[in-house]
């Protein structure tokens, strides 16, 4: 789910946030933020997404460094809705997790023939 938002657009953190609400309304918010991190983390960790500051509304991109995506992933600021013009944290979709995207959601089986 959060790798499809990448692939989308430039997701904010707190649109996977809100994807999870969705998904499962039961979930508890702490829930919800702590499996969004673990997500993220992940992909960022797998060369899936990389993560960019941006200001609201949408004005600029800066690459977070590799070495501050800890830091920026464990402040709960970075999974709130930003105020506007307030700054925010948002992700993108690399070649390699767009190409995993693809290979995730292939169907399975063999390859339909294309005489038929």
């Amino acid at each position: 789910m959060a790798l499809w938002q990448a692939i989308e657009d430039y997701s904010g953190l707190w649109e996977v946030v809100w994807e999870l609400n969705t998904l499962h309304p039961d979930g508890s918010a702490r829930f919800h933020g702590d499996l969004a991190r673990a997500a993220v983390d992940d992909l960022v960790r797998r060369d899936w997404v990389e993560l960019f500051h941006s200001q609201e509304p949408d004005v600029g991109l800066e690459k977070v460094r590799p070495e501050d995506v800890p830091r920026v992933l464990a402040d709960p600021a970075n999974w709130e809705e930003p105020a506007r013009d307030g700054r925010c944290v948002r992700m993108s979709a690399t070649p390699a997790g767009e190409d995993a995207y693809r290979a995730l959601t292939r169907p399975s089986g063999p390859d339909p023939d294309p005489t038929s």
